[in-house]
C-alpha cells in the first residue's frame, strides 16, 4: 500500500505536521515521537486520499507529557583510608527538588557493581565499603534516570611502627 499518513499534533498552540511516514504493507503504521516538552497533546492521523482511495482521518490520542528533572549525589566519610578501614558512601536521589524514595541505585567502584541499594523516604543511600586494595578508587552511583559526579578515595597500606627494647640484665 502506497498509503501516505500524516500525524499532526494539536495542543493550546495549533495544529503542527509532526512527520510523513509511509503504511506497512498491511496498511499499519508507527511513529515515534521524542523532544516533546511538558504538557499535553492530541495527536491525529490523516490519509488525503488519492484516485483509487478515500481521505480519512483517525480520532485523537491523547498525551500528556511530563519532564522531570532528576539528580543523584555522592559522597563519602573519608577521602583518604587504610586498607584495614571502612569508607560510608552516601547520597541522596532527588526529582524534582524532593526526595525520591523507593528508588534502586546502583554503586560503582570503577567499572564494577559493589552494591545495589534502594533510596529510603527521604531519597538517600548508604553502603558502607571494607577491603579495599590499595590505590585510588573512583566511586558513582546509577539510577535508571541519572548517575551521580565521581568521588575518589586514596586507600593506603598501614604504617607499621616497631619498636625495640634492649635491656641489660647485667649484674656486677
Amino acid at each position: 500500500f502506497p498509503f501516505t499518513t500524516l500525524f499532526r499534533s494539536r495542543d493550546y498552540r495549533g495544529a503542527s505536521l509532526v512527520d510523513t511516514v509511509s503504511t506497512y504493507s498491511t496498511g499499519a503504521y508507527e511513529k515515534t515521537v521524542t523532544g516533546l516538552s511538558a504538557g499535553s497533546y492530541s495527536f491525529k492521523a490523516q490519509y488525503d486520499g488519492d484516485d483509487t482511495y478515500q481521505g480519512s482521518t483517525s480520532s485523537s490520542l491523547s498525551v500528556i507529557v511530563q519532564n522531570h528533572t532528576y539528580s543523584l549525589s555522592i559522597s563519602s566519610d573519608k577521602q583518604i583510608i587504610l586498607t584495614t578501614e571502612s569508607v560510608t558512601i552516601t547520597g541522596t536521589m532527588l526529582k524534582d527538588s524532593s526526595a525520591y524514595a523507593s528508588q534502586s541505585v546502583d554503586l560503582y567502584d570503577g567499572v564494577t557493581k559493589i552494591a545495589t541499594l534502594t533510596t529510603d523516604s527521604d531519597g538517600e543511600y548508604e553502603e558502607t565499603v571494607s577491603g579495599l586494595s590499595v590505590g585510588v578508587h573512583t566511586f558513582k552511583a546509577v539510577n535508571s534516570n541519572v548517575e551521580s559526579s565521581t568521588i575518589s578515595i586514596t586507600v593506603n597500606e598501614p604504617t607499621h611502627t616497631y619498636s625495640l627494647s634492649i635491656a641489660s640484665d647485667k649484674s656486677s
